[in-house]
């Protein structure tokens, strides 16, 4: 399996005061936005637009046919993600998959060449928005041939000396 992870001090530094100042303003939003007292069928009704994330993995957008590959995501945890499949050829979405954070988790994929897209957050939207405006939306630099028995191994939390590059892109690009 070939391994991919983050690469260049520079991108993990960017990624970094990117992670911080996400933290900066989320928690304190997120905090008066989900008070504790709230227990009431009329507070559920009056919440403000996003949620707490599905705390068990799903298909958004699920495969169709052989799926002979696999990518293995690795997560830090404290976020949700989304990981998406771009054929480069057709540029249909071939899969969008969610799970929560931490760990790692195989996905099946089936075989061709893929762009991949990535999105994290804490607030969930739904299938649609996923991750709203609050989210970080990412895609993979170049492009991942997928064959028959074997895959990739893809980590999305800084790791020293990695060698996946990503650029930041806007929620509607994703």
């Amino acid at each position: 399996m070939k391994r991919i992870s983050m690469k260049g001090l520079i991108g993990a530094v960017f990624f970094t005061l990117l992670t911080i100042a996400y933290y900066v303003w989320v928690i304190p939003n997120w905090m008066t936005k989900y008070p504790k007292e709230e227990t009431t069928a009329d507070a559920e009704s009056t919440r403000l637009r996003g949620d707490i994330p599905p705390a068990s993995a799903f298909f958004i957008h699920q495969p169709r046919g052989e799926c002979s590959s696999t990518l293995k995501v690795k997560t830090s945890s404290g976020s949700s993600y989304v990981i998406k499949l771009i054929d480069v050829h057709s540029g249909q979405e071939v899969l969008s998959y969610y799970f929560p954070g931490g760990g790692s988790r195989d996905i099946e994929v089936p075989t061709g060449t893929y762009e991949i897209r990535y999105t994290s957050g804490k607030e969930w939207f739904g299938n649609e928005e996923m991750f709203g405006d609050s989210g970080y939306y990412a895609k993979a630099q170049g492009r991942f041939q997928f064959t028959r028995g074997a895959g990739y191994e893809l980590t999305l939390y800084l790791v020293s000396h990695g060698n996946l590059r990503t650029k930041v892109i806007k929620q509607e690009d994703f």
